[in-house]
Parts: structure tokens; C-alpha cells; sequence
């Protein structure tokens, strides 16, 4: 580990850890990350050129969709109306998937048959409903914005 300089330690304790670092922190505390990588690496698959399995998977067959993982998406608008106070875009993206999260959690009971009747009435309908409306959303804002950020993961290009 190297040394800071005096100048570097005020201005490090200054400026505000975002809840991601925080996260961090603590984690490496809980579970030193290099000692776990370490311990992980060699049993870790990698497929031709270096490149992780998943990467193949998603290249393997042509018209295969990158789902993407909602929970960052939502992470990046939480932020943005964390970080800038308001956001009429987040607020919306939030609400939107607040509504299918609390649908999901009252499926986990279901069986797989119900969950997948009830999911294609109700669930798909809004997913397809987001997927447009961010879609919109994405043609208004600029490529580097915030805004942007959070609406890259939830769609495909």
C-alpha cells in the first residue's frame, strides 16, 4: 500500500462516500477481497481467449438478447435521485419497477404454473410498458448523462 500525502488525507475525508463505497468497506472487512480472488481464481472457468464463459454464451447463437439486470438499473436511478434531489425520470423508472418488484413478491407463493400465468398477465404487460417508456426516455437524454447511465442496463441496444 502507498503512501498519501497529507493534502490527499484532508480532501479524501471531505468529500461524501457514496453508499456503493460504504458497501465496500465493509465488506472488506467482513471478507478480504484479494485473499478470496486468490482462493476462487483457479477454479474459475475461462473460455477461449481469456474471455469469461459468459461472454460465449451470449455470442453463441445470433438474435440472443442481453437481458440485463434490473437491479443495477434501478441502483443508477436511486442514485440519480440520491445524488441530484430530483429527477422526474428516476422518480418514474423507480416507481415503475417498485410496481413489478411488489407483483414478484406476491408470486413467490404461487406455484411455477401460476407464477407463469400470472406473469405473462400482469408482469409482462409492464415490463413491456417500462421497456418502451425508457426507450423514449433514452431518445430525449444525452449519451453521458446520469440519466443515461441508469437507463443503459434495463433494454437491449
Amino acid at each position: 500500500m502507498s503512501q498519501i500525502s497529507f493534502s490527499d488525507a484532508e480532501q479524501a475525508g471531505k468529500r461524501k462516500k457514496t453508499r456503493r463505497e460504504v458497501f465496500l468497506a465493509e465488506m472488506e472487512l467482513v471478507v478480504p477481497w484479494k485473499a478470496l480472488l486468490k482462493v476462487i481464481e483457479p477454479h474459475y472457468p475461462v473460455a477461449g481467449r481469456g474471455r469469461r464463459p459468459y461472454e460465449q454464451v451470449m455470442t453463441a447463437e445470433h438474435g440472443r438478447i442481453a437481458a440485463g439486470c434490473l437491479a443495477h438499473a434501478r441502483r443508477k436511478f436511486d442514485e440519480l435521485l440520491r445524488d441530484n434531489g430530483k429527477s422526474a425520470v428516476a422518480t418514474e423508472a423507480l416507481q415503475r419497477i417498485a410496481r413489478i418488484y411488489r407483483i414478484e413478491r406476491e408470486l413467490a407463493t404461487l406455484t411455477n404454473q401460476e407464477r407463469l400465468a400470472r406473469r405473462t398477465a400482469v408482469t409482462q404487460p409492464l415490463w413491456e410498458e417500462l421497456h418502451k417508456w425508457l426507450r423514449l426516455e433514452r431518445a430525449r437524454v444525452h449519451d453521458g448523462s446520469a440519466t443515461a447511465k441508469g437507463e443503459r442496463p434495463v433494454g437491449p441496444p
